[in-house]
């Protein structure tokens, strides 16, 4: 990821609305494969939007929030991501079988 990117993704402000928060969220889900234990963070900021306040009344943010939401920014930053690949680069494939079953993956 390229560190302007890093650096878009650090300088997103604290959702203030409900409605802002899912959009964050969307894009969390989005990228949650990418991200360990993303469930863990998430949770509650999936609670604080389901409550039934309109989703354009101001977000009260706890600490529980404020970490988590701090948590999801780093690891979007360090997660791996998909990108286009550099042919000048070599690839790697890491297979692994069981009866039954194949999985593999491209790496670069």
């Amino acid at each position: 990821m390229t560190a302007e990117r890093i650096q878009v993704i650090m300088d997103t402000q604290r959702p203030a609305t409900k409605q802002a928060l899912q959009a964050f969220l969307g894009l969390i889900n989005y990228c949650r494969q990418w991200i360990p234990d993303c469930f863990l963070y998430d949770k509650c900021l999936r609670t604080a939007v389901k409550h039934s306040d309109p989703s354009t009344a101001p977000l009260t943010w706890n600490p529980e929030m404020l970490a988590a939401f701090g948590a999801l920014k780093r690891a979007l930053c360090t997660a791996p991501t998909l990108g286009l690949p550099n042919y000048s680069l070599p690839f790697h494939l890491y297979v692994a079988t069981q009866p039954g079953t194949a999985s593999g993956v491209l790496a670069q």
